[in-house]
């Protein structure tokens, strides 16, 4: 299995935080962007990789690709994996992809979503899924930017 060193969820997917803090500070290999509806359109694909460094390898693939991709092909490149919301990730782990954490980033508001945490906004089945996906092993944690204090999701609900 491939080595994942954050598994960030952030609505934004590859941005400035991203890329400037969080891939120089693990020195990641590779950026997965989980996505459906981005990985079926070309277009939004491009849009998306384009955002990262060229020297980073970045694709973009559905969630069954993903878990297909991060089965096969073990080898140590560092990989970042990038999701909207946390239902990917509790997939990623229902199907046998171990995540020892789940970081929560910026996720913005949106119809049905409350103020969470800072700049987190959630639904409650987004919250459901995150407690869920702490249920099965993995611990959830929010923090925006490596420099900043790791607080766990149990600790705050």
């Amino acid at each position: 299995m491939k080595n994942i060193v954050l598994a960030r969820i952030d609505d934004r997917l590859i941005h400035g935080q991203v890329v400037v803090s969080w891939l120089k500070y693990i020195e990641a290999d590779e950026i997965i962007v989980i996505d459906n509806e981005i990985a079926e359109d070309e277009f939004l694909k491009k849009i998306v990789i384009s955002a990262a460094p060229k020297t980073i390898n970045s694709i973009v693939l559905t969630e069954k690709e993903s878990i297909k991709y991060l089965k096969e092909n073990d080898n140590q490149d560092k990989i970042i994996l990038l999701s909207k919301t946390p239902q990917v990730f509790q997939k990623l782990i229902v199907n046998g992809i171990k995540l020892e954490k789940v970081n929560l980033g910026g996720v913005g508001y949106s119809k049905g979503r409350i103020n969470f945490y800072r700049s987190i906004s959630l639904s409650k089945e987004e919250i459901d899924c995150l407690k869920n996906i702490e249920d099965l092993g993995s611990k959830v944690e929010i923090q925006i930017l490596p420099t900043d204090k790791i607080n766990r999701l149990s600790n705050i609900i």
